[in-house]
């Protein structure tokens, strides 16, 4: 008898997770959790402004065997506010490579004006063609409630607005402001990005940032035409 009950358990929790046919999925994950994510949030307020593009990468998985030919792939845009040409181009005939299990998907952004006022959205889809077909259409992210998200569509929001406080501003310090943030880099000759790296900015190095651009205000009131940019909207100095 237990060597039977043995074999009918092991046959209760086996997976089938091949199929003959073959398929591609986005597979987007957060880092903690290892969590399949159908959205991507972009900024440009990290990136330099010398800078007038930059590319977001959607990760882009095989189901199947991988085969010693390229194999085109059919991804769409099925919508958002975006436009293509004008803030974002999609890439060229874009294929699995030879070989290969998964590749990127890369998306270029444009930089505008208008996205300091408002976020840009994309929405791309998978769509079967002779090569690919869905096969994981979605994937449960919450065992306990069911929450599923998809696998074959993915949503890019854009913009160049700040949706938190960079990771190495530390708050508790100094209030967070864009203007404060913008201020501070130029000043201090720090890259954008640095801020969002807390192996980069530590809190002591951050309070000497701080008291560096009090001491800049400080210096500045002094002169005959300050820097415009110590001042917020009412007239205040912003440090």
């Amino acid at each position: 008898m237990l060597p039977i009950m043995g074999l009918t358990a092991c046959s209760e929790e086996e997976v089938n997770t091949y199929s003959a046919d073959e398929g591609i999925y986005f597979n987007q994950r957060i880092r903690v959790g290892n969590i399949l994510t159908d959205s991507t949030n972009f900024t440009f307020v990290y990136i330099e402004e010398s800078q007038n593009e930059a590319t977001v990468s959607i990760p882009v998985q095989l189901v199947g065997r991988a085969t010693d030919e390229p194999r085109p792939v059919n991804i769409k845009v099925v919508g958002g506010s975006a436009k293509e040409g004008d803030d974002f181009v999609l890439p060229v005939n874009p294929v699995l490579p030879a070989g290969a299990s998964s590749f990127n998907y890369e998306i270029t952004l444009k930089r505008s004006t208008v996205l300091q006022e408002e976020a840009k959205t994309i929405e791309i889809a998978i769509e079967e063609n002779e090569y690919f077909r869905p096969i994981i259409t979605h994937e449960i992210t919450d065992i306990q409630s069911g929450t599923d998200v998809t696998a074959i569509r993915h949503k890019i929001e854009f913009s160049e607005l700040f949706t938190a406080a960079p990771a190495a501003w530390y708050t508790y310090i100094y209030p967070f402001t864009p203007q404060c943030f913008f201020l501070t880099c130029r000043v201090m000759n720090i890259p954008r990005s640095d801020f969002n790296d807390t192996s980069k900015i530590s809190s002591f190095r951050f309070q000497y940032f701080m008291s560096e651009m009090r001491k800049y205000v400080a210096e500045q009131l002094l002169l005959e035409n300050p820097d415009p940019e110590i001042f917020d909207e009412n007239g205040d100095t912003i440090f």
